[in-house]
Parts: structure tokens; sequence; C-alpha cells
């Protein structure tokens, strides 16, 4: 049976877990977009400084500088997916937490069914005590009346 705990868990995990995925792929376009832009715009920046293309001795320089700064920029995306799949494995985290705290709800589940079976066994053990009790008089009271009936009759 599932309980509320478990309905809730799943339900929030349902419910986050595609919206993770949709992010972590919103996040990997905006990389691969901030990227581009920064390519393009090197080479507006260079066309506006300079106000020509570039001759073949400053494409290599600019070409140089390009890769310096595109190693630099390397290390972010490195970083970022890197982070992403810290991300990723906090969410897998998340969701096994969840199958454990299931496990842990079933297993109180069935330790309350187990001491409510010992409460009502303990509950019907002292009914048949007490009827043992009764019954135990009534013998008692029924040798002491045949006991005094034989005592009156000497």
């Amino acid at each position: 049976s599932e309980g509320p705990v478990d309905r809730t868990g799943v339900s929030v995990t349902s419910g986050l877990l595609p919206k993770l995925r949709e992010m972590m792929l919103d996040f990997q376009f905006l990389i691969e977009n901030f990227l581009k832009d920064y390519k393009e715009g090197l080479k507006m920046k260079y066309y506006k400084v300079i106000g020509e293309e570039a001759s073949f001795r400053d494409k290599e320089d600019l070409a140089m500088q390009t890769q310096q700064r595109q190693e630099a920029l390397m290390e972010i995306p490195r970083g970022l997916t890197e982070f992403h799949l810290v991300l990723l494995d906090t969410a897998v985290l998340v969701v096994a937490q969840e199958e454990k705290m299931n496990d842990i709800e079933k297993n109180v589940a069935k330790g309350c069914a187990y001491i409510n079976g010992g409460t009502n066994g303990l509950f019907c053990a002292e009914q048949m005590k007490k009827k043992r009790r009764i019954w135990a008089w009534c013998v008692v009271s029924f040798v002491l009346v045949l006991l005094f009936a034989w005592l009156i009759s000497i």
C-alpha cells in the first residue's frame, strides 16, 4: 500500500526530473550559442577596429590569439560539463534516496502490522485468562458446595 509520503515523493520526483533534463538541454544549448557568438564577435571586432578584412599575417596573429582565448574558453565548457554531470549524479542520488525512503516506509508499515498483531494477541490472552479464572472459581465453588453438603450429611 502506498502511503502519502510515497505518493508525494513519486509526484515531486516525477515532476522535477523532466524539468531538470529540460534545464540541462537548455544549458547545453546556451554553451553552444555562447561559443558561436564569441567567434562572431571576434570577427566583428577585428573588422570594426581595423576597418578592413584581415591580411594573412593579421589572420595568423588573430588565429594565435583566438587559439589562446579558445583554450581558455574551452575550460569553461569543461567546467560547466563537469557541473552538469554533478547535477545529473545528484538527480540519480535523489531517485535512489526516494527508493530507500519507500523501503523505509514499507518496513515501518510492516512493523505497525506486527505490533497490531501482537497487541491483538495480548488482548485475546488476557480474555482467556479472565475466563479461566471464572471457571476456576466455579469449580472451586462447586467442590466447596459438594464438600459442605457431604459434611452436613454426616
